[in-house]
């Protein structure tokens, strides 16, 4: 008989869940696109989690400022 493996340990999911740090790419000012729609979720769900908007034009979105890249942010994020 094969021995059963060793159960994994749970992981944990408060990263999905309830992110501490949240990117939106794609952000947008264009209420016609979802990354403005998105944008404008995560930035209310603030101070809750930090968000950071990133647009490859670099332009600031809803008044917030963005970065041009994911690897700009400088910071640890949890959710994408």
């Amino acid at each position: 008989m094969r021995q059963s493996a060793a159960a994994a340990p749970p992981r944990d999911l408060a990263p999905l869940f309830a992110p501490a740090s949240v990117a939106v790419v794609g952000a947008s000012n264009d209420p016609g696109k979802y990354g403005h729609w998105i944008s404008a979720q995560a930035l209310a769900a603030r101070p809750a989690r930090r968000v950071h908007l990133v647009s490859r034009r670099g332009e600031p979105v809803l008044g917030e400022p963005t970065h041009r890249s994911l690897a700009d942010v400088g910071d640890a994020v949890d959710l994408v």
